[in-house]
């Protein structure tokens, strides 16, 4: 008797203390996998990545070209809220199975506060007026951005959101937010339909793919 509750007492520190690294490891970073080809050509379906997620804890900084992930806004997912509760927290935390883990979206910064942007069809994105270089795209999107009305189509469940409609101003970036699309450009859910994603959603940089192969995913350098 005294040997099984010893026995039981040795596994449960054991099972804690494994928690606990979990947690450690997880605060700086961790692995994902790409569901969906709204990276590609970047990202595809199948591919692993790690996620840096320390700088997002004490920085809202962010570069243009970071490919970063972030929770999704409530309009795309038909959510009033994100869940809170330990099963969701455990999920977040641990990254085991077991638990829950809040849905997150993985798509490449284009625009930072204060910067206007704009889309031309056929042609690509413009920032502040200027062209983005964008190696990383496979073709330019067919969509046409200049307003805040422009913004919007069809979220993940299929129902259409306009979140800026009837504004006729320029799609200029708030502060505290970033514009941000998917690689696959015609593919994709991003600020194109649901606008403006705020950095404290942001929880994390990807920073290399590692399956199936090694892939540096650092920012590109523009001129």
């Amino acid at each position: 008797m005294k040997a099984s509750r010893l026995l039981l007492k040795q596994s449960l520190v054991l099972l804690l203390g494994l928690i606990t690294l979990l947690v450690v490891v997880r605060t700086a970073a961790e692995t994902r996998y790409i569901p969906s080809t709204a990276m590609a050509p970047t990202l595809v379906p199948g591919d692993r990545i790690v996620v840096y997620k320390l700088p997002s804890m004490f920085s809202s900084e962010y570069k243009r070209g970071e490919v970063i992930l972030f929770y999704p806004p409530a309009s795309e997912l038909g959510l009033k809220r994100l869940h809170f509760d330990w099963l969701h927290i455990m999920g977040n935390l641990t990254g085991l199975p077991i638990f829950h883990r809040q849905p997150v979206f993985i798509k490449r910064v284009i625009a930072v506060a204060g910067e206007t942007v704009e889309v031309k069809p056929g042609e690509g994105v413009f920032v502040n007026g200027r062209l983005l270089p964008e190696p990383y795209v496979a073709e330019p999107a067919s969509y046409r951005l200049k307003e805040l009305a422009d913004l919007g189509g069809e979220n993940a469940l299929g129902a259409t959101i306009q979140p800026h409609a009837g504004q006729k101003k320029a799609i200029v970036v708030p502060p505290g937010t970033c514009f941000v699309l998917g690689d696959n450009r015609n593919q994709s859910a991003d600020s194109h339909v649901f606008g403006f994603v705020p950095t404290a959603s942001i929880m994390g940089r990807a920073v290399v793919r590692f399956y199936p192969d090694i892939k540096d995913l650092s920012p590109p350098e523009y001129k």
